[in-house]
């Protein structure tokens, strides 16, 4: 299994790379659940052609449903693709029609920041390999936040600051791969068997002005059963990360003090996160046919209370062929 560039995300936007996970996966002592047939999972997706995707965002307290397509397309000569968001378009928000009069200003405001979501390219092993026209596209963004009338000039001029720096551009490349690898990219190269789980841990790096941290994440990647869905033989996967919990707080409070823009009045005292990827995906080409990233992050000021923050992403794909087979079976 391969993860490539996939990063995760800790407090206030610092980013982790997580090295190919496949080499872990062959050093790390395997829990054995029974002797089933290892089922290797292969990136096969088309290259060329397009999936429509329905999204479900739950975070703070507030809901988001929206649609987009993906266009896939040959991107350079290694047998890579590039995967692009067209017909972005949200359905409903907390609960109500998008449409509703009500909503108005609030569609405004969302439906400003609906072309900050950049393509980006993935090699043939299905690993993603970073934006594609990355300085372009990263001033058309920064240029879509400055023009936002809720921030203030202070914020924007450190919101540009930050993101056209190298840790910046790491922590964006970061958000932009957390799809794809919830997708595809994290299982990629992956051999396991039904009931197995594996366990193993990925020391990681959080980029950082003052030099990079490294932090420990434990990784348990099970196969939770073998199914057949949409008459396509799939598997559902599910993969548990959770980095040490105070080499976390220490990388987040280094980057508080290097970028003050929503500093805390009281010291963290403890920082924490799991996240958890799962999906049925196909065994043949790891196609996905559904998909979640749920993110829980756990925090305390020294003397408060802790909180809780759930992110919560749900994808749902339909695949052109699969489609058509359900119009022929009705």
């Amino acid at each position: 299994m391969t993860v490539g560039a996939e990063r995760m995300t800790g407090k206030e936007g610092v980013t982790m790379r997580i090295p190919t996970l496949l080499l872990a996966c062959l050093v790390s002592g395997a829990l054995h659940a029974q002797e089933d047939p290892k089922i290797v999972l292969r990136f096969a997706w088309p290259k060329e052609g397009t999936v429509q995707v329905s999204e479900k965002r739950a975070k703070r307290g507030g809901e988001a449903e929206m649609t987009y397509r993906l266009r896939i397309s040959p991107e350079g000569e290694d047998g890579g693709i590039r995967v692009a968001y067209e017909e972005f378009a949200f359905v409903r928000v907390n609960g109500m029609d998008a449409n509703r009069p009500e909503l108005r200003e609030v569609m405004a405001r969302l439906r400003a920041t609906e072309g900050l979501i950049p393509a980006y390219r993935v090699d043939r092993e299905g690993e993603f390999c970073g934006i594609v026209d990355f300085d372009t596209w990263l001033e058309s963004m920064v240029g879509t936040l400055e023009g936002l009338p809720s921030m203030s000039e202070d914020v924007k001029k450190k919101l540009r600051e930050f993101f056209t720096s190298a840790q910046g551009r790491e922590t964006l490349a970061g958000k932009a791969a957390e799809p794809w690898n919830a997708w595809a990219g994290h299982w990629t190269g992956l051999e396991i068997a039904v009931g197995e789980v594996q366990e193993f841990e990925v020391e990681q790096t959080v980029p950082l002005a003052g030099g990079e941290i490294a932090v420990p994440v434990i990784y348990r990647v099970s196969c939770e059963e073998r199914m057949t869905d949409a008459g396509v033989e799939c598997v559902r996967l599910r993969s548990v990360q959770e980095p040490d919990s105070e080499k976390l707080l220490e990388a987040a409070e280094r980057f508080l003090r290097e970028h003050p823009v929503d500093r805390p009045e009281a010291a963290l005292a403890n920082l924490s996160t799991t996240t958890v990827l799962e999906g049925v995906y196909e065994i043949a080409a790891l196609r996905p046919h559904r998909a979640s990233i749920r993110m829980t992050m756990r925090v305390a000021e020294e003397g408060g209370e802790e909180h809780e923050q759930v992110d919560l992403r749900e994808y749902a794909f339909l695949w052109p062929d699969l489609a058509a087979a359900e119009e022929k079976d009705e």
